[in-house]
């Protein structure tokens, strides 16, 4: 082998060892605790969505792959009272790959559900509107403007609604400040049908 390849490979290893020795280095200047990790991640994801309400769950343990990193799991909840909610997972490695590297898992996003099935809330509420196109809620929503809508979604294991019993049900509701009455839409969990809809006077 040539001397200018000698010299080549010892810069190139010379460059990787200084590049480790500042990393390590530089990662001990920036050590967070679990609440600071969490916190990163929650600025980030509210940063991500300005204008939007967000709601963000998480999960934090120290960090399998990267060594004083923690592994924080996100699921933001944008917008999560509207028609057409998103939800999505988020995965991150902080400080290890500050807030750049991260994989998403999106259940629901843009009028579209990904999901196969009803799982959490917003994606019930995304599945009567625009999965199944209910015309009811679609009507409703035009009548008094998305903005002014809001939507609730809860799961009984069971419940009787006007005299009628249902069971492993999402009960949605539309709701609107002028409106004189409510839309709901009583979706079974397993098939994810509409199985009754129904007004409410208010």
């Amino acid at each position: 082998m040539g001397l200018i390849a000698n010299v080549f490979i010892i810069a190139v290893i010379v460059v990787a060892v200084l590049f480790a020795i500042g990393y390590y280095l530089g990662g001990s200047k920036q050590q967070l605790d679990s609440a600071q990790a969490v916190a990163e991640v929650t600025k980030f994801i509210n940063d991500s969505f300005p204008n939007s309400v967000v709601n963000i769950t998480t999960n934090v343990t120290p960090s399998s792959s990267y060594p004083g990193s923690w592994y924080v799991q996100a699921q933001a909840v944008i917008n999560g009272t509207k028609p057409c909610p998103s939800d999505f997972v988020y995965t991150f490695d902080v400080p290890a790959f500050s807030l750049v590297n991260n994989t998403q898992n999106v259940l629901t996003a843009g009028c579209k559900v990904y999901e196969t099935a009803i799982g959490a809330a917003p994606v019930a509420i995304a599945w009567t509107y625009s999965k199944l196109n209910i015309s009811q809620t679609h009507s409703f929503v035009d009548a008094y403007s998305y903005k002014n809508v809001t939507v609730s979604a809860n799961h009984f294991q069971s419940t009787v609604l006007n005299g009628i019993n249902f069971t492993d049900v999402w009960l949605v509701t539309y709701s609107a400040p002028l409106a004189n009455h409510t839309v709901s839409v009583v979706l079974n969990q397993s098939s994810g049908t509409a199985v009754y809809v129904f007004n409410t006077s208010t």
